[in-house]
């Protein structure tokens, strides 16, 4: 098989080779070694150039420059390219989902530690100053990807999952023995972020590898996990504290066992399915589609204001006169929602395409938020928390989204570890402000100007990811 290049000029972009040169059973190592080629051909002037990022596209289609280039084509049997089902790739579904359920569920339950903080160690720290810990560990996760996607690229899944399950437990266990906010931030803060950011990259990349028509369905099962997590874990931890007054330091140690045991099963079960020798590519190989650009602005804004209630909501319903034993299961409900919005609009992106389901969930969770302070007692926070799945599910159309940018299916760890690394500081911002937020009452709990930032924050999103969705060229008209 060969692959070649017609001159050029540097306004031109041509490439010409065979069609099933990125899209087809051709080897990994030629795909790779093909598609790092070609994308050192990528320069300024590619705003020019109108095909679509990803090769592998959702409906007829003819990519070019001119009528008569293309870098893939929908003729291609991605049928026979991707597995889209068998054991194996179920199998790795069923690891990734695991996998985030006990890593990332632990940081969505984080609100139950930071209202139990407030209470007993902590009591002398404001709500703000708690805050920082999660968020941090929440920036963590996100930013660790990177290094994650190099760990990837150099050993396959497994290594940094190891790597990653060894730091989680080191932060959940010293976490069990901290008497102060230093020792906090520090454990639960630094190292199991650290953690938890290792394990991320390669359970939410992997299954799309071994699935093209149902990509946006399965990113929903495996970000399903954390939201599972977020509920089982809340209860557990406020069974575990409120009803049998089992000591802090205790509860962690048991959850640090569920970690344990469950990351093993999802080590077991994760495995890569394209065999990634390539070389380092160009930075401005991931910055050269508009598309992408709009995408991680308007991501950006979305993660500023997404996990804010995740924190708050127990906080918000104790102030409301909820009992602190009820008010822990707020967050359980909220992260019980998740699990249906992620399942749910995942099938939806797979018809109506994820840009689609992106714009319109991130607008509708701005109006959410919105009316958060409409919940006034018991009843009307479950009600709100419920509501709250269309939030949820922002997450799991994050991964399909960016990897449609993605010029071959081997980078699009890359690409996503990317995205995520360029978002990270959002998370770390996100929770101080909202804390800040509550503190411009002397009460402490000025949850209308909270809910407001929320609010428009996440419309604010929804803009520019209908920029990115606008300049996205042309791949299956308007289900994008």
């Amino acid at each position: 098989m060969s692959a070649s290049s017609s001159p050029s000029t540097e306004k031109d972009f041509e490439i010409q080779h065979d069609e099933r040169t990125l899209c087809a059973n051709d080897t990994s190592q030629e795909r790779d070694a093909v598609s790092a080629k070609d994308l050192e051909k990528v320069d300024d002037s590619t705003d020019k150039v109108k095909p679509r990022q990803g090769c592998w596209p959702t409906s007829k289609q003819t990519v070019s420059s001119k009528p008569k280039t293309r870098l893939c084509s929908i003729e291609d049997d991605d049928e026979d390219s991707f597995p889209d089902g068998g054991f194996e790739a179920w199998a790795v579904v069923l690891g990734g989902a695991i996998a985030m359920c006990v890593s990332f569920g632990a940081v969505t339950s984080f609100a139950v530690f930071q209202e139990y903080y407030a209470k007993t160690i902590l009591a002398d720290r404001s709500q703000s100053a708690i805050a920082w810990i999660g968020s941090v560990q929440l920036m963590l996760v996100f930013g660790m990807t990177v290094p994650s996607g190099y760990l990837l690229t150099w050993a396959g899944p497994k290594v940094p999952m190891i790597l990653g399950t060894i730091f989680l437990l080191v932060g959940t266990m010293t976490a069990s023995v901290a008497k102060n906010w230093t020792q906090l931030f520090l454990s639960q803060g630094i190292a199991a972020g650290i953690g938890e950011g290792l394990i991320m990259l390669p359970v939410v990349s992997m299954p799309t590898e071994w699935f093209f028509k149902k990509r946006s369905f399965v990113s929903g099962l495996v970000a399903a996990g954390s939201a599972l997590g977020g509920v089982i874990l809340p209860i557990a931890i406020n069974r575990l504290l409120n009803t049998h007054h089992v000591s802090l330091g205790w509860t962690l140690r048991i959850v640090g066992l569920i970690q344990l045991c469950g990351m093993m099963i999802a080590t077991l079960l994760v495995k890569q399915r394209f065999h990634k020798n390539s070389p380092t590519l160009p930075w401005k190989i991931y910055f050269a589609s508009r598309s992408m650009n709009f995408l991680l602005v308007g991501s950006f804004l979305m993660y500023i204001a997404q996990y804010i209630p995740y924190l708050y909501i127990t906080v918000y319903g104790v102030q409301r006169g909820a009992a602190p034993s009820l008010a822990f299961y707020f967050t359980a409900v909220l992260n019980g929602g998740a699990v249906i919005g992620r399942l749910l609009v995942g099938s939806l992106a797979d018809t109506y395409g994820p840009y689609n389901a992106l714009v319109t969930m991130s607008f509708l969770s701005g109006v959410v938020a919105l009316i958060q302070t409409k919940a006034v007692d018991t009843a009307g926070i479950i009600a709100w928390a419920f509501v709250g799945c269309i939030s949820g599910s922002l997450q799991s159309l994050f991964t399909p989204a960016i990897a449609r940018l993605a010029p071959s299916p081997t980078m699009i760890g890359g690409f996503v570890g990317i995205g995520c690394t360029l978002v990270s500081p959002a998370l770390l911002a996100s929770q101080p402000i909202a804390g800040a937020l509550l503190a411009l009452k002397p009460e402490g709990n000025d949850f209308m100007a909270q809910s407001i930032f929320t609010g428009l924050v996440c419309m604010t999103a929804a803009v520019s990811l209908a920029a990115s969705r606008a300049v996205l060229p042309e791949a299956g008209g308007w289900k994008r």
